[in-house]
Parts: C-alpha cells; structure tokens; sequence
C-alpha cells in the first residue's frame, strides 16, 4: 500500500483499502474472539495506515486486553501506524467511540489519533454507508488518555467520493 500525499498542508488524502490476512492474530493480540467482532478487520491508508476493527458492544471496547508484542509484530508486518478498534452506536454525540492504540514513541498521540479518526470516517462512510461529510468520533478508553477526546472529520466529496479529508480535536466531550 503507497502512502499518498496531498499538496495542502493539514490535508489527508482519499482512502486507499487493504484486507487483513491475519483475522485470528489481530483477535488474539486484542484479547477478543470472532463472537465479539461485528466486522472483519481492514486496513485503511489515509496518509498513514490504520488496522480498522469494530466490536459488537461498547462493553468489549471497554474491556480489550491488548498484548503489546503481538500488536507491535502485526503493526510491523502491515506497516501501521496503529490499531482503531470502535463500535458504531455512540448515540448523538457521535458517530463512533473508538479506542486507538499506537506504539510509535516518535509520533505525537493527538496526531496520531486525528489520523485514526480519519480512517474510521472513511470506513463509516465508504464500508459501513455513514454517508454523511462531517463526522465525530469520540476516542476514550485508554490509559494514556482516561477522559474521552472528541475528533472532528470532514471528508471532502467529489461525485459521492472521498477526494481528501480532514481531521482535528474538538472540545472534550460532555
């Protein structure tokens, strides 16, 4: 998968899509089962790679057991930037909740989230049809960051297409 680039600055570009061969390690390395997943994992390329997951309830997001070495190893073998486990049913206030694990020490977390996030709106708009061009995701639940984040997206359209999005940290939520 190529990492595209785009000439604006704070502009990422269209979605690039991948499968993920590996279903069963990606669960093992979340401490989950195939019962708890609502989709098979994907790779979405926005600029930079995400491992997309979404679970069935906000209980499991809650209650994922990451194994460091085992998300390390696939995130090297896929060449990602992280993992964007989430569930869609976030009621009003969003589009999804998402937890969003990273390794990499030399990339900030807030870029590394709105990078994420961007992902995901691409994923809720072209896989899941969310077929709308301003999103919110809500990232919560880790330890690095305890009181959930708000992640805005705007997804920039040509004939129903993703062309560029962009994405940026909204007040916390409330």
């Amino acid at each position: 998968m190529k990492t595209a680039k785009t000439n604006e600055p704070g502009i990422l570009p269209a979605p690039e899509y991948a499968p993920v061969k590996e279903n069963e390690q990606v669960l093992l390395s979340l401490g989950i089962t195939a019962d708890h997943i609502a989709a098979l994992p994907m790779i979405v390329q926005t600029g930079a790679a995400f491992l997309l997951l979404e679970v069935k309830t906000r209980e499991i997001l809650e209650s994922l057991h990451p194994a460091p070495e085992s998300i390390r190893l696939l995130t090297s073998q896929y060449s990602l930037s992280g993992y964007c486990i989430f569930h869609r049913h976030a009621g009003e206030e969003a589009d999804a909740v998402a937890r969003i694990l990273t390794l990499l020490a030399d990339e900030p977390q807030a870029e590394s989230q709105a990078l994420a996030a961007g992902a995901l709106a691409c994923y809720l708009y072209d896989i899941a049809m969310i077929k709308k061009d301003e999103m919110v995701i809500i990232h919560a639940y880790s330890p690095e960051s305890p009181a959930p984040g708000r992640l805005a997206v705007h997804l920039h359209l040509q004939e129903g297409k993703i062309s560029s999005l962009q994405t940026g940290i909204m007040a916390p939520a409330r």
